[in-house]
């Protein structure tokens, strides 16, 4: 049945001991939408989720929380595809950034950490990086291709500063990312 809560909010589909349970759709005042399984009056099964901003989700989902797998298109045109946990990016994943970058490797907490590949583009400089990745920064080994044709070789932590001194995961080439490429992160 129909259900509108004194806020505005609707919800349209089945019910289960007065909570919201299987297939049904949510409308939230504040332009949020739900079309997806519920369980004990959370979101839990596969569906789409469109947020207010105008991201739109599509994939597993569990007690109300992005969990499994799904594709994520955000509004500002950039794409994942991959795992979730908990609401975050995390597990083997691929992200299409807005202005043609391209990352396929791992993430943890919505950051790229592990191994992964990373085709870049910032204004007409592009370049490739295979390999490792920590908490979103450059880090470990790996081999860099420019957009001139050169390759380098990694053996430890990339930072332009200091031509491969260790400092821990939060220094990298790029201080955070490649230029260009921060996205929906």
């Amino acid at each position: 049945g129909k259900y509108i809560w004194t806020n505005g909010d609707v919800h349209d589909g089945g019910w289960l001991d007065d909570e919201q349970h299987g297939k049904g759709t949510m409308k939230c005042k504040d332009g949020t939408f739900y079309s997806m399984q519920f369980k004990d009056g959370l979101a839990h099964g596969e569906g789409t989720y469109k947020r207010a901003d105008g991201s739109i989700y599509h994939g597993e989902v569990r007690g109300g929380l992005i969990h499994g797998r799904g594709n994520m298109k955000y509004r500002d045109g950039s794409e994942y595809d991959g795992q979730f946990v908990f609401g975050r990016m995390h597990g083997e994943g691929k992200m299409k950034y807005k202005n043609g970058s391209e990352y396929v490797g791992e993430w943890s907490a919505n950051k790229r950490h592990g191994k992964g590949k990373m085709k870049y583009w910032y204004g007409q400089e592009h370049g490739e990086y295979d390999g490792e990745w920590c908490s979103g920064l450059i880090h470990g080994k790996g081999k860099m291709k420019f957009n001139d044709g050169t390759e380098q070789l990694n053996g430890q932590l990339w930072d332009i500063g200091s031509k491969g001194s260790h400092t821990g995961c939060q220094s990298s080439m790029w201080k955070t990312s490649p230029p260009g490429i921060m996205g929906s992160e």
